[in-house]
């Protein structure tokens, strides 16, 4: 898999660092199962007019490359430990291929700006369940 080319910078918040892309992600298994991508995310107050038109033009960008959005913001409810993220994204994909084309598409290298502008995001995939192989 090519490498998504990861950086990181300060995001105006000293203790904030923006970690985006993620680094080459590697699935625990080579068989083809559900990815998601779990984005915790907080907005710049002073740069909402950019988030508004990244929100704008990602959603068809993602379903283009056969992602499916579970949650897009709503309310967070913490039950355990001090974790409390202003806003979660949760987006499924078919694979980690199809991560990585959407990811890798000029289409999205054209908003990522608008994104990495305007907020302070950690973002993770996690493999779903196999379940061919579950008991």
């Amino acid at each position: 898999m090519p490498n998504m080319g990861h950086h990181t910078e300060p995001a105006g918040d000293s203790h904030c660092l923006r970690l985006w892309p993620p680094p080459p992600y590697v699935p625990s298994r080579p068989i083809h199962m559900a990815v998601y991508v779990i984005t915790d995310i907080s907005v710049c107050p002073q740069a909402a007019a950019d988030y508004a038109q990244y929100l704008e033009k990602v959603r068809p960008m993602v379903e283009r490359h056969g992602g499916r959005y579970l949650a897009r913001g709503g309310r967070i409810t913490p039950v355990a430990g001090d974790w409390r993220p202003e806003r979660i994204i949760l987006i499924e994909f078919p694979s980690t291929d199809h991560v990585q084309r959407w990811w890798d598409s000029p289409e999205y290298k054209a908003i990522a700006g608008l994104r990495e502008r305007s907020t302070c995001a950690k973002a993770i995939l996690v493999d779903g369940i196999d379940d061919s192989t579950a008991n």
